[in-house]
């Protein structure tokens, strides 16, 4: 089950549960419906606005035995505000909230092949026991009537320059050189460029506007949209040959609503909406991480 979009606890007014949901109006859904009611301004100006930072300088040391700072950032800020059109017959309301977490990057060890082995040659490279790893002529292979299967070793261990696929030669030519000793090859150990591997970002933005044209027709239009991007960045160089990985989920929600009132007795409200919902993975570079720091803890207008 997804959701379209969850608004921030300040733009909320109501919430109601209703069950046995089998009216029109929910499209003969069974179960149970969920309904939220957003604030509208008011015939005065109120707002807040709010801000939560965590940081490696304030945070407490996570490993007391080894001493380990606590490197994650964390970031929260939002504010909402309320006012009136100067005839009083127009009003707006309207929030954000922003979030940002990232996550320090613990260092990064890889086994890179030799220089030898760039170029195919094998002859030197030594398995774990000791002995060669023999490279084998795939075009060699054959099969037995038993279903057995041999194949021809390549002479010398050094795979000719004509049986390289010229991709695999590109990505050789573009993989990080090794920067540390291993057992038969090198080792690759590095911390990320980036100080953090893992960025979480999240934005959510609504604005209301109410419009009461007269005391029979009122008009209420909603603009509610939400994004969160999650960008695992564990690559330890900066090559256009080793992609980002990340996910994007975004809402966009837009409704409106008019209530006349025909009479004493009887009213008249005609709503639509349209909603769009994006849950994709994303490959490649991930947008720049963005930031906001405000130096208030909360800021109240009433």
């Amino acid at each position: 089950m997804k959701t379209g979009y969850v608004p921030t606890t300040d733009m909320v007014q109501e919430v109601t549960v209703s069950q046995n949901t089998v009216d029109a109006e929910f499209g003969h859904g069974s179960g149970s419906a969920i309904s939220v009611v957003t604030k509208g301004g008011t015939n005065q100006f109120h707002g807040s606005a709010y801000y939560y930072g965590r940081y490696p300088w304030a945070s407490a040391i996570s490993n007391r035995q080894f001493r380990t700072v606590n490197l994650d950032r964390q970031q929260m800020y939002g504010g909402n505000r309320g006012s009136p059109h100067p005839e009083e017959q127009l009003f707006n309301f309207v929030s954000f909230e922003g979030w940002q977490w990232n996550q320090a990057a613990s260092p990064y060890i890889a086994t890179l092949p030799t220089d030898l082995e760039r170029q195919g040659n094998f002859s030197q490279s030594i398995n774990a026991t000791g002995g060669l790893n023999t490279i084998y002529d795939p075009y060699s292979t054959k099969t037995a009537a038993d279903g057995s299967v041999t194949r021809t070793p390549i002479p010398g261990n050094i795979i000719p320059g004509s049986q390289q696929d010229p991709v695999a030669v590109k990505y050789m030519g573009a993989l990080w050189k090794p920067n540390g000793p291993g057992r038969g090859t090198t080792i690759f150990r590095t911390t990320t460029p980036w100080p953090y591997r893992r960025s979480i970002q999240y934005r959510n933005y609504a604005d209301r506007v109410d419009y009461h044209v007269n005391d029979k027709l009122n008009v209420t239009a909603v603009r509610n949209s939400s994004g969160h991007r999650s960008a695992f960045r564990i690559q330890p160089v900066r090559r256009s040959s080793v992609s980002d990985r990340g996910s994007q989920r975004d809402g966009d929600t837009y409704s409106g609503s008019a209530t006349y009132a025909l009479n004493a007795t009887t009213v008249l409200s005609v709503s639509g909406d349209y909603h769009k919902f994006v849950d994709a993975s994303r490959y490649g570079p991930q947008p720049e991480a963005w930031d906001f720091c405000l130096g208030l803890s909360e800021l109240q207008f009433l």
